[in-house]
């Protein structure tokens, strides 16, 4: 399932930022849209370092309205939990999600393990269930 609207809300921060983040967002990071094959936008993510996926509305950066998308979905988070990695990057994580959050990269996809990050890199596809 995806979901069927996005929108961007307010700049605060909506969930605790992990010890890991990094100070700074990186700020041409975006994630590209899709639905059913179909490019629909843009979505910028580099103006705050935590950003918070789910589909209560007064809660969330994204909103994602559908029924399959928990309150509280996953966070993307600028930085990486390996502290000694270099470069920029962003993880995701998921927040126990009921029905899911994964990640494909390649021909593999995978299920996110609640609460344990995952760096993202350029191409990997990502979905919420």
């Amino acid at each position: 399932h995806e979901s069927r609207k996005m929108a961007a809300a307010s700049s605060e921060a909506k969930y605790p930022v992990p010890n890991w983040a990094a100070e700074k967002p990186i700020k041409d990071l975006h994630l590209d849209v899709f639905k059913g094959g179909q490019h629909l936008a843009k979505l910028r993510i580099g103006d705050k370092v935590c950003l918070l996926f789910g589909r209560q509305a007064d809660t969330v950066d994204v909103l994602l309205e559908h029924g399959s998308i928990s309150r509280k979905h996953a966070i993307i988070v600028h930085g990486n939990p390996d502290l000694k990695a270099k470069g920029a990057s962003a993880s995701i994580v998921d927040l126990g999600s009921a029905n899911g959050t994964f990640i494909k990269e390649g021909s593999g996809r995978k299920p996110l393990k609640p609460k344990e990050p995952c760096v993202l890199k350029e191409g990997f596809l990502c979905w919420f269930r």
